[in-house]
């Protein structure tokens, strides 16, 4: 038996209860006022005698970043969403210190091995499987995530956007959708310019197709400055009883994003009053500055297992520097840097790319109990690394 779990219950973790009371061969457990943490998952599995050992895999569904973090949280009383710290943390037993009473036979999330029935030295055949947006993309996140649980169970995570559609009368879709994403530091003059801009930026399909830029003039709205959403149906080719499509959005997104980053002095007179100065005040202090004051690795430093301009989707410091448009401000003895960059995203839904099945969106269906119409899993599964990362 599998078991899930989610990090909240209102809006889309409505929806993953009413994935995951569908999914074949799963219990759904749900989260409660002392029971919804990752780690409180785990115990209530391993403490509850009902619970036949050893367990299927593990489901976890939450909002979820491309930049390594996840809304779930690992322990009470948490700070902040997951992030890699968390999960280097937790894997230490440092999360004791954030709990009023800290549980000695589980001091961290690693998954015991009676509960999954692993013997060191076997394969790993045990899953523990995200659902949530494109987290699959922060490989150094699911690293020290893997490790956190202990290690002998397998991660998998969406590359994608996750989405989930509900029909009363028929059941659960499972869907994904490209999150075409541009960040520039000056916002584009124009659609035009930020078609061009989409059209040069190499993005591909999932079977490494290159988008056309026919694509990108009907996907991007007349608007680039406002969020818009246009409802789509496309077909699903292999039809659900009288059902041959299914209502997804395509998105459109937009943001100015900003980066603040504080340097402290001793006095007030040590800050710097020139923009130049404050310039080159901020690129001294990225390469000292460090995540934790006990990390041996400063937090920008490109021997970091995640360094910290990987996570906003820069390829190095310099580029995080440069490519962000940075203002200073004087608050008593400090100097905050704000770097600003705007981000424009395109959320499309995925379509089969197979000659056969072209123009027909890829899905997962999970019918309603007693439903005479089969489930259908083929579509994305978590081995397929067309949609999944694994780790």
């Amino acid at each position: 038996m599998d078991y899930s779990f989610r990090a909240g219950s209102a809006g889309f973790y409505a929806l993953l209860a009413r994935y995951f009371a569908r999914r074949g061969n799963t219990t759904d457990i749900a989260p409660n006022a002392t029971r919804n943490t990752i780690r409180e998952f785990i115990k209530h599995l391993d403490s509850t005698a009902s619970v036949t050992k050893p367990i299927g895999d593990m489901l976890l569904g939450t909002h979820a970043n491309s930049q390594g973090y996840l809304e779930a949280l690992v322990y009470d009383r948490q700070i902040g969403d997951t992030g890699y710290e968390v999960m280097e943390d937790s894997e230490t037993g440092a999360i004791g210190s954030y709990t009023t009473t800290p549980d000695i036979t589980l001091t961290s999330i690693a998954v015991p091995d009676t509960l999954i029935g692993y013997t060191p030295g076997d394969p790993i055949t045990n899953n523990f499987h995200i659902k949530g947006c494109n987290v699959g993309r922060a490989t150094a996140f699911l690293t020290a995530l893997k490790s956190a649980l202990g290690g002998n169970v397998n991660v998998t995570a969406p590359l994608h956007f996750y989405g989930l559609y509900h029909h009363p009368s028929f059941g659960v879709w499972e869907f994904m959708c490209y999150e075409i994403k541009l960040q520039v530091k000056t916002p584009f003059a124009n659609r035009a310019a930020y078609v061009a801009a989409l059209d040069a930026g190499g993005f591909t399909f999932f079977d490494g197709t290159a988008i056309p830029l026919t694509d990108f003039e009907a996907w991007v709205p007349r608007t680039i400055t406002a969020n818009s959403s246009v409802s789509v149906s496309p077909n699903l080719g292999t039809p659900v009883g009288t059902r041959t499509t299914i209502s997804v959005n395509r998105e459109f997104r937009y943001r100015r994003r900003a980066y603040t980053f504080t340097i402290t002095y001793g006095a007030a007179s040590q800050v710097p009053g020139t923009a130049s100065a404050q310039m080159a005040e901020l690129t001294a202090a990225v390469d000292t500055a460090k995540y934790r004051d006990s990390d041996t690795i400063e937090m920008f430093d490109s021997s970091h297992p995640y360094p910290e301009y990987e996570r906003y989707g820069y390829a190095s410091k310099a580029d995080f520097l440069s490519e962000q448009d940075w203002t200073f401000q004087k608050v008593g003895k400090k100097l905050v840097c704000t770097g600003r960059a705007s981000v424009y995203t395109l959320i499309i839904p995925i379509m089969d790319m197979a000659a056969a099945n072209l123009g027909n969106i890829v899905f997962n269906y999970h019918p309603n109990a007693g439903s005479p119409n089969p489930a259908i899993t083929t579509g994305l599964v978590e081995t397929d690394t067309n949609f999944f990362a694994t780790v």
